[in-house]
């Protein structure tokens, strides 16, 4: 499986890892916001991006 292959690449676990981090500090920030739709179009651009660096890679 592609997936498989991607996440045994380091770079890969280090960009997946460092977005469940930043996902973790705006779920537990301050102003604790419901996630709207807002939240997850800009999850969802992120997801674009990283999915772009990985096939530039």
């Amino acid at each position: 499986m592609p997936a498989l292959k991607l996440l045994s690449d380091p770079k890969v676990l280090g960009v997946v890892a460092e977005t469940i981090v930043n996902l973790g500090k705006s779920k537990f920030s301050k102003d604790k916001e419901a996630v709207g739709p807002h939240t997850s179009k800009v999850l969802e651009e992120r997801q674009r991006e990283i999915g772009k660096s990985i096939r530039g890679a």
